[in-house]
């Protein structure tokens, strides 16, 4: 990295440490393949779909500013 970060912890930390000491391309290549595997490396989905209709969301959103006007 071009600047140490500073934490404004007392001490020192090592993972900024080892932050610091690293080059830019050494830490893009570091969060890339962390990314890869918080994306890809799981056998189930991390966020499964749900189907969504908009005019049922529509009529719920309704619904509630009616009720909400019932109740003021």
């Amino acid at each position: 990295m071009a600047y140490p970060v500073m934490n404004g912890a007392v001490g020192t930390s090592p993972l900024i440490d080892k932050m610091n000491r690293s080059t830019a391309a050494q830490v893009e290549k570091i969060a890339v393949s962390q990314m890869e595997g918080a994306v890809y490396g799981h056998a189930d989905s991390l966020y499964p779909s749900h189907p969504v209709s908009f005019d049922a969301c529509k009529k719920e959103m309704l619904e509630q500013l009616y009720r909400y006007r019932e109740e003021r």
